[in-house]
């Protein structure tokens, strides 16, 4: 794995084969990542290298991520949903994403439209650590899909197993139905589950 803010430039995070060559999405949007990085180098940020990716401390602690996904650069915010976003350019990496926040750009053009946004996020962001501030979880979505709630209103000690678990196991079991994209595979996960529920197991 890339262990220098040098190395990364020229070959990528090195967590897979294609570190290096044409093929590599950091070597694809190099030119991309370094205007990104100009901009980051303006403040008061720690430069570093973690996870194979260009990152940015602040206060000592873990701030911002500068990296490369397929057809895109990205930059992560930490605690980017605490972050002010009137542009709406944040978005969350993942439907299930509480803290972390992304944008990414697929050339230079799109990049520069939204550098001065980029200022007021990445000050925002910096200052964000040296607040007394502590990171406060956003709410987490503990709604049921339909086929969890069909089969609770049969099953009612499977129900209440479940709702007598802590909310972050019952948390991990939402997030694993949900992620089913079809109907009848949630339906098979939720039935696989019950006898760890009954348990009182996580996932």
């Amino acid at each position: 794995m890339t262990k220098s803010v040098s190395e990364f430039l020229s070959a990528g995070c090195g967590r897979c084969h294609l570190a290096g060559t044409p093929q590599c999405k950091v070597v694809i949007h190099r030119e991309l990542i370094e205007q990104i990085r100009e901009l980051l180098l303006e403040f008061p940020f720690v430069e570093t290298v973690k996870w194979g990716q260009l990152c940015y401390t602040s206060n000592g602690k873990n701030s911002v991520l500068l990296s490369a996904v397929k057809g895109a650069a990205v930059i992560s915010f930490f605690r980017g949903f605490e972050l002010p976003d009137p542009s709406g350019i944040l978005e969350a990496p993942g439907n299930e994403s509480r803290y972390a926040r992304v944008i990414k750009w697929v050339n230079s053009a799109d990049y520069k439209r939204s550098k001065s946004v980029m200022k007021s996020i990445l000050s925002s962001a910096y200052e964000l650590e040296f607040s007394a501030s502590k990171v406060k979880p956003p709410q987490a979505d503990m709604s049921y899909p339909e086929a969890l709630s069909e089969v609770f209103t049969k099953d009612h000690l499977y129900k209440d197993a479940f709702e007598s678990m802590t909310p972050g196991k019952q948390r991990g079991y939402l997030i694993y139905f949900r992620q089913a994209k079809q109907e009848s595979t949630c339906k098979r996960r939720i039935e696989s589950c019950r006898e760890k529920v009954m348990k009182g197991e996580a996932r």
